[in-house]
């Protein structure tokens, strides 16, 4: 079925004929990050890849490797999420990230030369409308210490075309499938957008002001679920979503990005615990 209230879910979790589902992703990571940073925990930590042909757009679904699970597809029920967790054994606390279903990416992209060319060929997979759905930059292989500053050109949820110009990429040389390129107002990790958009359907290409002389990037489409935090040492930073019931698509690819407290190394475990009904 598909809720609108706390007790239409609750009715439907404890009944015989629907369940919910606790499922636990734990692996780790070891990298250096600066005061700031983000990191996503796909590539990083969970096994994925952004192959394919640069700059050619792959969709990403729940048998994507890296992803993180969430049980099985319920159409015509919904599926929603009830409750998170995230632990983390070492590192510099508190700490901030998202929980995003990771839609699609053009990889390989150039950061010296002449930019790649990005071919839309394959859409959004879910989110189709474009609304909600924010970009992020990872550097694909290891980028130079050169700071980037680099122009987006997207189409809005309005099929509109629009230019932004507030990317830039981490000081130190980032690691493959770790650091992602940030926006310079506030740190924050999705890329900005222009005026009234509320979301992005595609990108339709990117330009170089400051070219690095190393490395690639892979531009991705996600679609925020919910923040989250972890606050302290072994502490597990728990959250309930009742509330809110925050809807998960089906064959939905989730992954973490993350931020941590303050400089320093990240070398331990990530585990994550995602609770969902239906």
């Amino acid at each position: 079925m598909s809720f609108t209230n706390i007790n239409q879910l609750l009715t439907s979790l404890y009944s015989q004929a629907n369940r919910a589902c606790n499922l636990i992703r734990s692996s780790s990571v070891s990298t250096t990050i600066t005061n700031g940073d983000w990191l996503e925990y796909f590539a990083t930590a969970f096994g994925g890849t952004y192959s394919g042909t640069a700059g050619v757009a792959v969709a990403m679904n729940g048998s994507t490797v890296g992803a993180l699970p969430d049980g099985p597809d319920v159409y015509p029920s919904s599926k929603h999420l009830i409750k998170t967790g995230l632990l983390k054994r070492t590192g510099n606390f508190p700490g901030s990230a998202w929980l995003v279903d990771m839609l699609l990416y053009y990889p390989s992209c150039a950061v010296t030369g002449t930019p790649t060319t990005l071919d839309n060929s394959v859409t959004l997979p879910r989110y189709t409308n474009g609304i909600g759905v924010m970009g992020i930059v990872v550097s694909h292989t290891a980028l130079s210490t050169v700071v980037l500053d680099i122009n987006v050109n997207y189409d809005s949820n309005e099929n509109a075309s629009q230019a932004t110009n507030n990317l830039i990429s981490t000081a130190a040389a980032s690691g493959p499938g770790t650091t992602l390129v940030k926006g310079a107002v506030g740190g924050s990790p999705f890329i900005p957008i222009n005026g009234t958009d509320t979301g992005i359907k595609k990108i339709n290409s990117y330009t170089i002001n400051s070219s690095g002389t190393g490395g690639t990037i892979c531009f991705l489409l996600v679609k925020p679920i919910v923040p989250l935090a972890f606050l302290g040492q072994s502490n597990l930073a728990s959250a309930e979503f009742l509330n809110v019931l925050p809807k998960i698509e089906d064959d939905a690819c989730l992954g973490i990005i993350m931020s941590q407290g303050s400089s320093g190394s990240i070398n331990s475990d990530l585990n994550v615990m995602l609770e969902v009904g239906w």
